[in-house]
């Protein structure tokens, strides 16, 4: 008797503990088929789905947010890579990642992992690639790279800067590590005031690096719901500079380049704003100047009827346009409506265009806003377009565009009938 209960027990013990086993199995091996249902018919996986904490305010703040990644083929080339939010009940909400500007001929995912990357409440998604480039035998050698990505409140966004930043490190623990170091050095520095010279609208403030490992910070006061712009002017050959400006909260946006930032504030308070040095070839000291620019609440969200919401578009070389236009003395870039008119281009298909300006009488900013509305395009799909430009003169009254945006309205029963920057049917 005593040797059949024990027999017994041990049946019943082992298939309690098989049970067990047999469970974490097949939720992982669940996980593995949720990733593969998402994914195009024609890939495969190309790493393990992994689930965890990150990009917490979009939702799976309790369960977890899930990371695919696939391609084509398994043995070269890139990859592609989505995340599946949960929604509901074996429901998710689909978000594709966006590749980072650099890439190369191989590139495969070594580790994803999650980490708090740029001081904000919520942890980012990281993955750390193996890549490879080049052929010979100093080129064929591998090096790594760890994307991050950042939720931004409608999907991901990569940080191209700080995945710079992170450089060549081939472990997930030596980024946190790193990511530990950068956000120590971040912390600290005095800032430098950036200060507004009474009823103006723009100031300037001056930089310099002392080395390549460096930050440098400044700040700025802002209200609520003004618009603000920050462009980095490098003065020194070489210099590439990249930004972020950090809210009172601590949330911040920001990217490379010259315009770092252009957005209608949420919050009132100081501001700080953090420079730093994208790899490149260039002397010591490295000279910049931050171009800090707010503009009054009429000028951030002036009245437009129907609603309009407008996609963010490059003006870069048009601006180029206008300086050699100026040095030349051409009139025209002297007159605002000229210079919407030349932005916006030609508009023989369309039956009216409409020009409008909004200034403050007395305003001493030399901040126009101008709306260009092209009305009845002999198109069957897009009724109209509308363009937003911000653009400012200088000291002899020449113009140079801020900010740019364009956006469109489609025809009766061929998509939406406010201004959006979303495609017509």
């Amino acid at each position: 008797m005593k040797t059949f209960v024990k027999i017994l027990l041990a049946a019943l013990l082992g298939s309690f503990f098989s049970g067990l086993v047999l469970a974490q199995d097949l939720a992982e091996t669940d996980l593995q088929k949720i990733g593969k249902d998402f994914i195009p018919n024609d890939t495969q996986l190309a790493h393990q789905v992994v689930e965890g904490r990150f990009a917490e305010s979009a939702g799976g703040a309790t369960t977890g947010n899930i990371v695919v990644l696939y391609r084509k083929d398994m043995a070269w080339g890139g990859y592609q890579g989505l995340v599946l939010i949960p929604s509901g009940f074996e429901a998710f909400g689909k978000y594709q990642l966006p590749e980072p500007g650099s890439t190369w001929s191989s590139m495969e995912p070594i580790a994803v992992f999650f980490a708090n990357a740029d001081r904000d409440p919520e942890n980012e998604l990281l993955i750390l690639d193996r890549c490879m480039t080049g052929v010979g035998p100093t080129g064929a050698q591998y090096f790594y790279r760890t994307r991050v990505y950042d939720w931004n409140g409608n999907g991901f966004t990569h940080l191209e800067s700080l995945s710079e930043r992170i450089g060549n490190l081939s472990t997930a623990k030596q980024v946190r590590s790193k990511l530990s170091d950068l956000v120590k050095k971040e912390s600290g520095g005095a800032a430098i005031p950036v200060r507004f010279a009474p009823g103006e609208s723009a100031a300037t403030a001056e930089g310099k690096f002392k080395s390549y490992d460096e930050n440098v910070f400044f700040t700025v006061r802002a209200e609520k719901d003004r618009r603000m712009i920050v462009r980095l002017i490098p003065e020194t050959d070489g210099l590439a500079t990249a930004g972020v400006v950090i809210a009172p909260s601590g949330a911040n946006d920001g990217q490379p380049g010259g315009l770092i930032f252009d957005s209608v504030l949420k919050e009132s308070g100081d501001y700080r704003i953090r420079v730093w040095q994208r790899p490149a070839d260039h002397s010591f000291p490295a000279k910049f100047k931050v171009e800090v620019i707010v503009l009054p609440s009429y000028l951030s969200n002036p009245p437009e009827t129907p609603a309009v919401s407008y996609q963010d578009f490059d003006f870069s070389d048009f601006n180029l346009k206008l300086e050699k236009a100026a040095a030349a003395g051409e009139k025209w870039c002297t007159m605002p409506t000229q210079v919407a008119a030349n932005l916006a281009g030609r508009f023989d298909e369309a039956l009216s265009r409409k020009i409008e300006m909004v200034l403050q009488p007395g305003e001493p900013t030399g901040l126009i806003t101008v709306l260009i509305t092209d009305d009845g395009f002999a198109d069957d799909s897009v009724r109209g377009e509308k363009f937003k430009l911000v653009i400012r003169s200088d000291e002899n009254g020449f113009f140079k565009v801020i900010s740019a945006g364009r956006s469109q309205v489609c025809w009766p029963g061929r998509g939406h009938q406010d201004y959006s920057p979303e495609p017509c049917s």
